[in-house]
């Protein structure tokens, strides 16, 4: 069980609890203050008339029938008679001085706590509480009551000689006790509930944290032990790393040789072939082609000679991708007098060197090889970028099929042009169909290799 459940279990019960007992507490609260608010208000209001009247007391156990017919009056009047349901005059020994009911006059009874708070100068209020034995009539009244003890003090010394209990129509304030009791119960449980929501929200997070690096850890850990395995590998690839010397020089060999092919070699291929043109020109046509053929010579002159420096096509690291492309095509074109197709869909992007030359020379050994096959008919390149790839294609008629359709028999070129393009994380293919050659490389311009 995660984290998250646990607290949701336990602290839901604790929260629980927690708002059960805050919220009786402030219902309490709340009834207990309204109680004593209503019954000092009310027992202000009733001494104001009542201590006048009741002076006797100091000297008689009873009223005269004076302050009785007085107290009769105003008890009957307009705003006491629906408000007070019933007053009683106590004298501090427990005898009724005045009732309503003249049957409880002069009789004693027991004295209660409310009347032992009132005559220690309390006032004391109870809401529904009428279990004294002279409490009968008010029992049966129906409605809810709020009992109210007040102190009768003397004018002058202010000495008890009295305590005055009314009973009060609460039914009003029991109306607004139980609306308090309900909004105490919503307002408790709605912050009960808010508080709950934001720890667990917070406790969520630590626990899905947690998860996350319990994952990671153990992702760790796997990747630890790939790690260890990796060293062993390594330690077998450090056995092995003196055999590879010599196949990395043979391979570095290769590439020197391909560079030469791919260049200077192609150049004076072309020448040879042109020189069996030029044997059958004359005049003016002949000088032509024999400028052309020295140009051809040293161009290729020129070209072992950057690769004697270990320098390859330098007159490219400015130029765009496709600015390279162009180069190459109108290169080719100049030299065979033949015309190249061409869709060239890459904008004005920039590559790495590495890229621009492999590009170049993929394009020269694509359309020498259309040019010396089939005469350059129906030859084509197209350029475009499919995500972060370049696609270069050289295409070509099929005149005479030197090697059945599929995959072709690789020559001298072709591998090197392969190994050129996969030393820079690209793919390389070359099919002849039954009517066009293709030739296509892809070149991821993202990857690290493409970078080196």
């Amino acid at each position: 069980m995660d984290l998250s459940r646990q607290f949701m279990m336990a602290g839901g019960l604790v929260a629980l609890l927690s708002m059960l007992a805050i919220g009786s507490w402030v219902v309490s609260r709340v009834r207990n203050d309204a109680i004593a608010n209503e019954a000092a208000n009310t027992a202000r209001f009733m001494d104001s008339f009542i201590a006048p009247l009741a002076q006797e007391l100091k000297s008689a156990d009873t009223f005269s029938i004076g302050p009785i017919r007085a107290l009769d009056e105003i008890l009957d009047g307009p705003e006491l008679r629906d408000r007070v349901v019933s007053v009683k005059i106590w004298k501090p020994s427990g005898r009724i001085a005045y009732a309503r009911d003249v049957d409880l006059i002069g009789r004693s009874f027991p004295l209660s706590a409310g009347l032992q708070g009132a005559l220690a100068g309390k006032t004391i209020a109870e809401l529904n509480e009428l279990d004294e034995a002279e409490s009968r009539d008010e029992q049966s009244s129906g409605i809810p009551l709020l009992e109210v003890y007040s102190p009768i003090r003397a004018d002058w010394s202010g000495d008890i000689i009295g305590v005055a209990e009314f009973y009060e129509n609460a039914t009003e304030l029991s109306d607004q006790l139980e609306r308090a009791r309900l909004q105490g119960w919503l307002v408790t449980a709605a912050v009960t509930s808010l508080i709950c929501l934001s720890l667990f929200g917070i406790v969520r997070r630590g626990s899905r944290t947690i998860a996350r690096q319990r994952e990671a850890l153990a992702a760790r850990l796997a990747e630890v032990e790939t790690v260890a395995s990796q060293n062993l590998e390594l330690r077998r690839q450090v056995e092995r790393a003196s055999r590879r010397l010599s196949e990395l020089s043979e391979a570095n060999l290769r590439r020197v040789g391909a560079d030469l092919h791919d260049g200077p070699a192609q150049l004076i291929g072309l020448v040879a072939l042109r020189l069996d043109a030029w044997r059958r020109l004359s005049g003016k046509a002949q000088h032509a082609a024999y400028e052309e053929i020295s140009n051809t010579l040293q161009t290729a002159l020129s070209e072992l000679r950057q690769i004697s420096r270990g320098l390859v096509l330098p007159e490219l690291r400015d130029l765009a991708l496709v600015d390279v492309i162009e180069r190459a095509v109108a290169a080719h074109e100049a030299r065979t007098h033949t015309t190249v197709g061409r869709m060239l869909d890459l904008a004005k992007r920039d590559a790495p060197e590495a890229v621009k030359i492999c590009a170049y020379r993929f394009i020269q050994e694509g359309l020498n090889n259309a040019f010396r096959h089939a005469a350059g008919r129906g030859q084509a390149v197209t350029a475009t970028m499919e995500d972060d790839s370049l696609v270069l294609r050289v295409t070509n008629e099929v005149v005479k099929a030197v090697t059945p359709p599929g995959t072709p028999r690789e020559k001298m070129g072709l591998p090197g042009l392969r190994d050129r393009v996969q030393s820079l994380g690209g793919s390389f293919s070359f099919v002849i169909g039954a009517k066009q050659a293709v030739l296509e490389m892809r070149l991821n311009l993202m990857s690290e290799h493409a970078d080196d």
